[in-house]
């Protein structure tokens, strides 16, 4: 069901003297549409009106989110129940293996490495504030390769992870955040990010902000780093 194109805005009608109270006018394709066969015309208490425009924004925001999320990432086919509940999210997620890994050294891009799991309350609030952003997904897909691992079924390389991020100095607790050089040392990190920040809690793009700065410093990538036994070449 498609929403129906308003052909003149009644407020516009109003304030022009052109009607005493609200109606809607139908376009003349949506007037076919709906079985008329000429510019359908018809009044409705105000309420109703409220009703009916408060549908259209609402039609064009769900529009709007389904043209953001398009096709299903690189976590199709994944048997993890964490991954599963983030394949049609907007950003581009792909598995932890080799593909992430060359594409990060051919793009010469860092690795957003996101670590959660299903029991988890703050990975969940993470995958629902964050990583449905389109405007954060965007700069994800733009700026960084992101994967994403199931805590419960990666023990190694969650062991690993939480290891390089407490020698680090970093959060280690879920959400796990890290941000991975395409050859595998883990330089920058976090726990959970919100899309917006809060009083207790930076945005997720400062704190990405920040990472990519340090990645642009090869000198202190050098310094501050820690190389991973488990990431795949």
């Amino acid at each position: 069901m498609y929403p129906i194109p308003i052909a003149t805005s009644p407020h516009f009608l109003l304030a022009s003297g052109q009607l005493s109270r609200p109606h809607i006018m139908l376009a003349p394709g949506a007037a076919r549409r709906h079985g008329c066969n000429f510019v359908c015309r018809e009044r409705i208490p105000s309420h109703m009106l409220a009703r009916n425009l408060s549908a259209l924004v609402f039609a064009a925001c769900m529009t709007a989110v389904s043209f953001a999320q398009g096709k299903p990432n690189h976590l199709v086919g994944e048997q993890s129940a964490y991954l599963k509940r983030a394949v049609d999210q907007p950003v581009d997620w792909h598995p932890w293996g080799p593909e992430a890994f060359r594409l990060a050294r051919g793009l010469h891009r860092p690795i957003l490495l996101d670590v959660g799991a299903v029991w988890c309350p703050w990975c969940a609030l993470m995958d629902r504030d964050t990583y449905t952003n389109p405007a954060t997904a965007d700069y994800i897909n733009q700026h960084f390769v992101a994967v994403k691992v199931d805590y419960d079924a990666s023990s190694r390389l969650v062991a690993q992870l939480q290891r390089a991020q407490a020698v680090l100095n970093l959060p280690a607790g879920l959400p796990l955040t890290s941000f991975i050089t395409p050859d595998g040392k883990l330089f920058f990190g976090a726990g959970y990010l919100p899309a917006e920040r809060k009083p207790d809690r930076p945005a997720f793009r400062e704190v990405a902000d920040k990472a990519l700065a340090r990645f642009a410093d090869k000198s202190a990538l050098d310094e501050q780093s820690f190389p991973l036994e488990v990431a795949p070449q």
